[in-house]
C-alpha cells in the first residue's frame, strides 16, 4: 500500500497523482485555477446548510439565507450551490459574450416559424 501524503503544505490526504505528488483535490484546483494553493475550500461542491437556515454560495463565498438559492431537487439540500444574484451575473456575462450569435439564433427561429406557418403557443 502507498502511504504517501500530498506534498502540499498542511495536506494529509493520500497522493493520487504520483507524477505531481498531489492529492485529487489539489490536482483539481490546479486544473481549474492553475494554482494548487488557490483560495477555495476543498470539496466545495458539497454544500451543507447551517441550522440557522443559511448556506455559503460557491461563487461569492458569502453566507446567505436559503431563499437566495434556486430550488433544484437534484442538488444537495434541494437547492443550487450558487446564489441567485451570482446566477444572474453568470447569465448576463454569457449573454454579453455571445450576444450577436444569440440574436441571430432568435431571428432565424422567428423566420423559420414564420415560413412554416406555425403559431406561437404563448
Amino acid at each position: 500500500m502507498n502511504n504517501a501524503t500530498c506534498c502540499v503544505t498542511d495536506c494529509d490526504r493520500p497522493v493520487r497523482y504520483k507524477n505531481t505528488g498531489w492529492c485529487n483535490s489539489h490536482y483539481v484546483r490546479w486544473q481549474r485555477h492553475g494554482d494548487v494553493q488557490a483560495h477555495i475550500p476543498l470539496n466545495n461542491h458539497r454544500m451543507k446548510d447551517r441550522e440557522d437556515g443559511t448556506r455559503m454560495c460557491r461563487r461569492c463565498d458569502e453566507w446567505k439565507t436559503l431563499e437566495n438559492f434556486a430550488v433544484n431537487t437534484r442538488c444537495v439540500g434541494g437547492r443550487l450551490g450558487i446564489c441567485k444574484p451570482c446566477q444572474v451575473g453568470d447569465y448576463r456575462k454569457r449573454y454579453e459574450d455571445n450576444q450577436e450569435r444569440l440574436i441571430q439564433i432568435r431571428k432565424d427561429t422567428y423566420q423559420n416559424n414564420k415560413a412554416s406557418g406555425s403559431k406561437n403557443p404563448h
